[in-house]
This record gives structure tokens, C-alpha cells and sequence, in this order.
């Protein structure tokens, strides 16, 4: 029977290489991101249909959503591809271990933004001086939304500054064991500067600053009694510091926020149409949180040719002090 046993032999080997071959990865899962997307489309191609009735996804937080389920469906490598433009997230984005091994990145060679800014409307001009544009800030008075930069079409405006131009010079290094007060020249610093959570008092000190709101000021002793942490940096006496954010007369491409009343103040620059001009300003301190433990991991997550911009700093406890070479001083 040598021609059966040849027979058979044909078949095992044919079978062989399906018995012993590797499975096939899975099919990446990619979703796509465009501004003028809707959350309702399934993200599964980057531009919309003719009917308009599929195409990409408009929010980074839909699309994690997508990409959620695409994994707990078996998905292996998933990928998320941002269309160019501006995406304007209300919230931190934030990943975790379930999101781990997720590719982020521009489509192609686009240049897409994610920014923490927020167009700021209602702008009128003041019943008092006509240089003058003011608007109200919803969320400022009861602490929601303080933010320490405006941009008039693109470009950065100052808050209301002392002096104007240059810096004053603190008396020595501070007062001995008292780290939240600093000592200046007679003159320099009104009582009337002593207002809670509006005023900002930025010593530049050793490579390093601090940011305080000023608490009170003290006439006779010529001291000012600043909010938090302040002045960590003994290494440099006589330091510079100046003042922000005061409510003085404004000048030209200047501005100011009342917290307390959450009215902006704004003087135009010189051929700035306010009524047509996109103002913003940043309403987040973080765009990406990425959340994991020891135990959980949060890993392989991967951001390409995307542009974070437009953030702020908070004031934790009235003070945010910023060390050489960007140092967090909470670790």
C-alpha cells in the first residue's frame, strides 16, 4: 500500500504550517478627528461623506470612547488621527491604564493645535472713557475661571503693571522669619494694592521666581505681607520684583481683571477693530493628565505632531513659586 501512505504523508505535511502558524495580529483600529467633525459619526474616515451622514468625530473625548470600545472588542493597536485646525477641549483630557498602548498624532502632515483657550465676548465701551472696552467674565467672582493672559488676534496683551517700565528693588533679602513678606522703598507700594486674589507681587530672585498675591501693607515699616510661600531663594539680596495686574490707569495694549466684580478692562492697541477682533483667553491648566499606579500602569502612550498651547497657572494658595530650571517645589 506504499501509494495510501504517500497519500497520507502529502496531507500532514499540508496541514503542518496551518498547525503551527502564528495568528494573525488584529486589525488596527484608527479613528479620525476633524474641527468641523460631528460626535455622532462613527470617526472611521477623515473627511465627511457626500450626504454628510459619516465622517470623523469632532472631540478627543469621543474618540477615547471609540477607541475604548474598539479595545474591549479585541482591537490591538488603536490609533487616534487629528485633522488640522484647532481642537479647544472644556476639560483636561485624561488617560489612564485603559488607555495604554493608544497612539495619539497629526493626520499625514498636518498641523492640528490643542489649546486651553476661550473666546472671550460682550465686549462694550465704557460709559467713562471711550479708549476704553470692558466685558463681564462669567465664573471670575466665584473663583471658577481666573486667568493671567488675553490675546488680541493672536497676540499676547500685558496686564496692568508697576512700575512701567523696568523693576523695583526689594530691601535686602526679605524679612528675617517672616518668609511671606518682603521689605521696599518708601513709596513703591500703596496700601490701596492690599486686595485679595487681584493683585500679583513677581520677585525674580537667584534664577528663580515667586508670584504672590499681596495681603496687606504695612506704611510705617514699609513691608508688604504677601499670600503663601513666598521668597525661597535667600541667595540674591536687593532682588527685582514688580507688580501686576493693579488697578491703575490703563495705557494702550494694556488690560485688567476684578475679580471680585469679574470685569476685563481692556485699552486697545493702535488699529485693533475689538468688535471684529477674536480676543481669548486660557481656561485650563492642563490639557493632558495621564493617570496610573503601580499596579495599573498607564503605559505606550504616544503624542505625534501635535501642537499644546494656550494654558494658565493657578495661584494655590495665593502663591506659585517657580524654581531654576523649572524645579516643582511640592515634590
Amino acid at each position: 500500500m506504499p501509494e495510501l501512505r504517500f497519500c497520507w504523508l502529502i496531507i500532514l505535511v499540508a496541514l503542518l504550517p496551518m498547525a503551527g502558524a502564528a495568528p494573525v495580529p488584529a486589525k488596527p483600529a484608527i479613528f479620525y478627528l476633524a474641527p468641523n467633525g460631528d460626535d455622532h459619526w462613527t470617526g472611521g474616515q477623515p473627511a465627511a461623506n457626500n450626504q454628510r451622514t459619516d465622517g470623523p468625530l469632532r472631540s478627543l473625548s469621543a474618540a477615547l470612547q471609540h477607541a475604548g470600545q474598539a479595545r474591549r472588542h479585541g482591537a490591538g493597536e488603536v490609533r487616534i488621527l487629528l485633522r488640522e485646525g484647532i481642537y479647544t477641549p472644556v476639560e483636561p483630557i485624561v488617560l489612564t491604564a485603559e488607555d495604554s498602548d493608544l497612539s495619539i498624532a497629526a493626520w499625514r502632515r498636518e498641523t492640528p493645535v490643542i489649546s486651553g483657550q476661550t473666546v472671550i465676548s460682550g465686549w462694550k465701551r465704557s460709559h467713562f472713557d471711550s479708549h476704553i472696552w470692558q466685558t463681564e467674565i462669567a465664573g471670575v467672582r466665584n473663583g471658577d475661571w481666573i486667568f493671567h493672559e488675553l490675546f488680541v488676534d493672536g497676540q499676547r496683551k500685558e496686564r496692568t503693571r508697576i512700575p512701567e517700565q523696568g523693576f523695583f528693588r526689594m530691601v535686602g533679602s526679605g524679612v528675617p522669619g517672616h518668609p511671606d513678606e518682603l521689605q521696599f522703598h518708601s513709596g513703591e507700594i500703596q496700601t490701596a494694592l492690599a486686595q485679595p486674589e487681584d493683585v500679583e507681587l513677581i520677585v525674580f530672585a537667584a534664577w528663580a521666581q515667586s508670584r504672590n498675591q499681596i495681603r496687606k501693607v504695612f506704611d510705617a515699616s514699609n513691608i508688604v505681607s504677601l499670600a503663601g510661600s513666598a521668597l525661597p531663594n535667600r541667595a540674591e539680596p536687593n532682588g527685582r520684583f514688580h507688580i501686576e495686574n493693579a488697578p491703575v490707569k490703563l495705557r494702550p495694549g494694556q488690560w485688567y481683571l476684578d475679580v471680585r466684580s469679574g470685569l476685563l478692562t481692556y485699552w486697545p492697541d493702535t488699529g485693533e477693530d475689538i468688535p471684529n477682533a477674536t480676543i481669548t483667553a486660557p481656561h485650563l491648566y492642563d490639557l493632558v493628565q495621564i493617570k496610573g499606579d503601580a499596579q495599573h500602569p498607564a503605559h505606550g502612550i504616544d503624542f505625534r505632531g501635535i501642537t499644546f498651547a494656550d494654558t494658565d497657572w493657578s495661584l494655590d494658595g495665593g502663591s506659585d513659586l517657580d524654581m531654576q530650571a523649572g524645579q516643582d517645589h511640592r515634590q
